[in-house]
């Protein structure tokens, strides 16, 4: 446990005295850029709107270069792109706050996932998120009691039955009767986020919704 947090100290040490890179394609870039030019021409807005009660919140489309970012940030090692792509998640800092949620959750992964990778993307994401909404993170509201089979390529009923019995609210004492959002990086078909919400609705939490950073369909 020391070592591994020697070594996200020194990475992210290391990481503030490096040259600002583009988070998808390393160009160089100005101070606080996420993006170069080019890469920037590929991101897509998400409209909001909706029931102001409701969160279904998505910042961008996934693809272009925030999906090779995200890529990067979740199987490629590099922890260090959470501040910049969670400065990208607060684009949803106003429907949120909106809500008025009591806590932001973030969607977890397995323990074996979580140990092989070494932090949870999703609690990384979501810190950028509660600070900017002035809403406290609970990143062990919500517990993976089991690995998902391969979830590509399969539609919203079939992830939904890969995901049946592997999420549980263990703070179900702090959670009961709390308005909460959900936080994740990306949404695919929503199955993974209905799933958390009908963990946390269970354990007696009033889920508003969620928040991501991308959403993969309209």
């Amino acid at each position: 446990m020391l070592l591994t947090t020697l070594r996200f100290l020194t990475a992210h040490a290391l990481s503030a005295l490096a040259e600002p890179r583009c988070c998808a394609c390393e160009a160089p870039v100005p101070l606080e850029t996420v993006f170069c030019g080019p890469c920037a021409t590929t991101l897509v807005e998400v409209d909001g709107g909706g029931d102001p009660r409701r969160v279904e919140a998505a910042a961008f489309a996934y693809g272009g270069a925030l999906r090779d970012a995200i890529v990067r940030f979740k199987y490629g090692g590099r922890d260090d792109l959470a501040r910049p792509l969670g400065a990208l998640l607060c684009r949803l800092r106003a429907p949120v706050a909106l809500a008025r949620p009591g806590v932001l959750v973030p969607v977890p992964s397995h323990a074996s996932r979580l140990a092989s990778r070494g932090y949870e993307p999703s609690a990384l994401l979501g810190r950028a998120l509660a600070e900017a909404v002035g809403a406290p993170l609970l990143v062990d509201g919500l517990v993976k009691t089991a690995p998902s089979p391969a979830q590509a390529g399969l539609d919203r009923r079939a992830r939904l039955s890969n995901l049946a019995g592997s999420l549980r609210c263990q703070r179900p004492g702090v959670l009961r009767g709390v308005r909460v959002v959900l936080v994740d990086d990306v949404r695919t078909t929503g199955a993974t986020l209905a799933a958390c919400t009908a963990a946390l609705e269970e354990a007696g939490a009033h889920v508003l919704g969620h928040a991501v950073l991308a959403a993969a369909e309209p």
